[in-house]
C-alpha cells in the first residue's frame, strides 16, 4: 500500500532577493574578509526571519521544513492573516541594505502543486517589491553601507568563534557590532560556546606555523614582495601576516605566485544540475533527507577536504581557499589559482560518488553539479567578478550540464581533468626532467592538428594515419631521448585516445584540450622574479 504523503494545512515560503550584489559590493582591498562576513550576514538574516515568524506565530521548532541558501520553507496549522504586512515590516529595515524578502503562503494539498503556487506568487511580488513600502523615494532612507571597518572586527570574531552563536534573542540593537547582528527586533551574537546551524561552511584561511609561505617569509624573494606589498597597501607586515589572522585575497595570490611565479586568485562559482527536478517530485519527508544530504557534502565533507588534504607534497587547500558561502546547492570560492583548480577537480570527483552512495538521485540518475573557474588579480572588481562568474557558469549549464567553463570555453569533466593532467606533466617534465619550454608551445599548436583528425571522422572520411604520426612526431620531436618515451605515455597517448573514441564511440574531445593544457602549463612554470 502507497504510503499517503502527510503535509502541513498550509505551507509557507520566504526568499532573499539582491544577495550577490549585496556580497559583491565591496572594495577590492580587504577583500576576503568582507565578503566571508556578508555570506554569514545573509545566513543570519534568513534565522532572523525565521525566527521572529516562529515568535510570532507559535510555531513548532520542526516547522521549519527546508532552509538553503536565501530561502525557507515553514509548515502551519493555520494561514496567516497579515503576512503583506509582515513582509512589509521586514523590508523596511532589509531595503536600507539594497535586500528584499518575499513571504508567500498556499494550502497545503500536495508539496508538488503547493510549491509551484509558492514559486509563482514569489515572483509576481519581486515584480511589486516596493508596493507596501513607506520608504520608496526618501532620499535620508535609501540604502545605507555598513562601515567597512564593522565589517572587518565582525570578521575576526567570526574567525575565532567558527560562526557559532547563542541562542537568538528577542533583543533590538545595532545591526552590526564586533560580534552581533540585530535585525526585526532580534539579536544573533557569536560566542564559542554557541552552536552552528549548519546552513554554510563558515571557517577561513588563517596565517598557520604549517603555511609553506608562512614559513618562507624571511627568504629575500619574499620579503622583496612583502615590502612592494605594504608600500602598495599601506600595512605594517607585522600585523598582517602573524599567526592567526585572516589571509587575504593579495597574499593568496602572493602563496600562489611564490609557486608558480603567477599571481592570480580563481574564482568559482558552483549549482547542482536540474535541482528543481530533484525537489519536485520528493515528499516533505524525503525532501528533508534529499537536502541534508547535499548540505552533508557542501559543508561537513568539502569543509574536511578543505582542512586536511593537499594539493601537493607542502600546500594544504586551507591555507590557500576561502569557501565564501557553500550551502545545500550551490557555492562560491576563491583562492590561489594553481590551489584552485585542483581543489574544484577534487569536489567534482568526491560529489560523483558521494551521490552515488547516498543514492541522490535525479530521473534515476546520480545528481551531478557544473561549475565556472575564472583567473583575475586580486585587485579585481569583486562586483565585476560576481557577475563574471555567474555569467561564466550559465554558458556550463546551457544544453548538456554536468560540465565546466573555463577561459570562456565549455569542457566535460573528463575533458577538465585531462587539461589538469596534461598541464602538471609538462610542469614536471619541465622543472624536473630538462626539457624544453618549446614542448608547452607544440601542445599548445597542435589543437589544429588534432582539430582536422577529428573533422575528418565527423565527416565519415577514412583515418589517414600519416596524419597521426605527423602529428605524434611533431611533438616528440625535440623531446630529450630520456623522456621520449615517458611523454609518448604520458601526453601523447591523450591524442591517441581521443582519436578512437571519436572513430569507435563518435565521442568527439574538445580540442581546446590541448592548448588549454599548455596554457595552465605557462601559468605553472614562470619565473618568480
Amino acid at each position: 500500500m502507497e504510503k499517503k504523503e502527510v503535509i502541513p494545512k498550509y505551507l509557507l515560503k520566504g526568499d532573499l532577493s539582491g544577495i550577490q550584489d549585496f556580497i559583491f559590493s565591496i572594495p577590492s582591498k580587504g577583500a576576503a574578509r568582507t565578503l566571508k562576513v556578508r555570506s554569514f550576514f545573509i545566513q543570519a538574516i534568513i534565522q532572523l526571519c525565521i525566527h521572529k515568524l516562529k515568535d510570532d506565530y507559535n510555531l513548532p521548532k520542526e516547522s521549519c521544513i527546508s532552509d538553503r541558501g536565501g530561502s525557507f520553507y515553514l509548515g502551519m496549522d493555520n494561514e496567516i492573516a497579515n503576512l503583506n504586512s509582515i513582509q512589509a515590516g521586514l523590508n523596511e529595515e532589509l531595503f536600507e541594505l539594497g535586500l528584499f524578502v518575499t513571504l508567500c503562503q498556499t494550502e497545503g494539498d500536495s508539496w508538488t502543486s503547493a510549491n509551484e503556487r509558492l514559486s509563482e506568487m514569489e515572483e509576481k511580488q519581486k515584480f511589486q517589491k516596493y508596493a507596501n513600502s513607506t520608504k520608496l523615494f526618501k532620499e535620508h532612507d535609501r540604502v545605507k553601507p555598513i562601515d567597512i571597518q564593522k565589517w572587518k572586527n565582525f570578521a575576526g570574531a567570526l574567525s575565532k568563534t567558527k560562526a557559532k552563536y547563542k541562542e537568538i534573542e528577542k533583543v533590538k540593537g545595532e545591526i552590526l557590532t564586533h560580534n552581533s547582528i540585530s535585525l526585526f527586533g532580534y539579536t544573533l551574537t557569536l560566542s564559542e560556546s554557541g552552536h552552528n546551524p549548519q546552513t554554510s561552511f563558515n571557517e577561513m584561511p588563517v596565517w598557520r606555523e604549517e603555511n609553506v609561505y608562512f614559513k618562507n617569509k624571511g627568504e629575500d624573494l619574499v620579503k622583496k614582495w612583502e615590502s612592494e606589498f605594504a608600500e602598495k597597501n599601506n600595512a605594517d607586515l607585522e600585523d598582517v601576516i602573524k599567526a592567526g589572522n585572516l589571509i587575504d585575497l593579495n597574499h593568496l595570490g602572493l602563496e600562489a605566485r611564490f609557486r608558480t611565479g603567477t599571481d592570480k586568485i580563481a574564482a568559482i562559482a558552483l549549482d547542482v544540475d536540474n535541482l528543481g527536478d530533484f525537489f519536485k517530485n520528493k515528499n516533505i519527508e524525503e525532501l528533508k533527507v534529499a537536502e541534508n544530504g547535499l548540505k552533508t557534502f557542501f559543508i561537513d565533507k568539502m569543509g574536511e577536504l578543505w582542512k586536511k588534504e593537499k594539493f601537493n607534497e607542502a600546500d594544504y587547500y586551507q591555507d590557500n581557499i576561502l569557501i565564501l558561502f557553500s550551502g545545500g546547492d550551490d557555492c562560491f570560492i576563491l583562492g590561489a589559482w594553481d590551489a584552485s583548480i585542483h581543489f574544484l577537480n577534487l569536489l567534482h570527483a568526491e560529489f560523483k560518488e558521494f551521490a552515488q552512495n547516498k543514492k541522490l538521485l535525479i530521473r534515476g540518475n546520480p545528481c551531478t553539479f557544473s561549475a565556472s573557474i575564472l583567473f583575475v588579480d586580486a585587485s579585481f572588481p569583486m562586483i565585476r567578478l560576481g557577475d563574471m562568474a555567474e555569467d561564466m557558469l550559465s554558458i556550463a549549464k546551457k544544453g548538456n550540464k554536468n560540465s565546466i567553463c573555463l577561459f570562456e570555453q565549455k569542457f566535460t569533466w573528463k575533458e577538465f581533468n585531462d587539461i589538469i593532467m596534461i598541464a602538471n606533466t609538462l610542469q614536471d617534465f619541465i622543472q624536473k626532467k630538462g626539457e624544453s619550454k618549446a614542448l608547452v608551445q607544440k601542445i599548445a599548436l597542435s589543437a589544429k592538428g588534432y582539430k582536422n583528425l577529428v573533422n575528418g571522422i565527423k565527416l565519415s572520411k577514412p583515418l589517414n594515419m600519416q596524419k597521426v604520426w605527423n602529428l605524434t612526431w611533431f611533438i616528440l620531436r625535440g623531446v630529450k631521448e630520456e623522456n621520449r618515451q615517458a611523454v609518448d605515455d604520458k601526453v601523447v597517448r591523450k591524442y591517441h585516445e581521443a582519436v578512437v573514441g571519436a572513430l569507435a564511440n563518435k565521442e568527439y574531445s574538445n580540442a581546446l584540450v590541448f592548448p588549454f593544457a599548455a596554457r595552465i602549463a605557462e601559468l605553472l612554470i614562470r619565473n618568480r622574479d
